[in-house]
């Protein structure tokens, strides 16, 4: 299992957060001004270390595989995305 390889990027007008590996997790961010504790550079930042919810992932790949239903819609799904567009003003 390739441990390292699982990450998040987020990047955006005001900097980027850097969350590299996904499960044993440390942050790293870069603002284009400084902002409270955190300044213009690349820095680290204190996260906890993330436990997997075995439950979840069993579920995930029974509906993935047909075997159980969703607990939302699809129609659901995209409601919230739509609605996450229009807080963003990206609709």
């Amino acid at each position: 299992m390739l441990l390292g390889r699982r990450h998040l990027v987020v990047s955006g007008a005001g900097g980027t957060f850097h969350i590299q590996s996904l499960d044993n997790s440390s942050a790293r961010i870069r603002l284009s001004e400084a902002s409270g504790q955190y300044s213009k550079v690349y820095q680290s930042v204190a996260s906890q270390k993330y436990v997997h919810d075995i439950e979840s992932a069993a579920d995930m790949v029974k509906i993935i595989r047909g075997e159980e239903e969703a607990d939302f819609s699809t129609q659901h799904d995209l409601i919230v995305q739509a609605s996450l567009l229009k807080t963003c003003d990206q609709q």
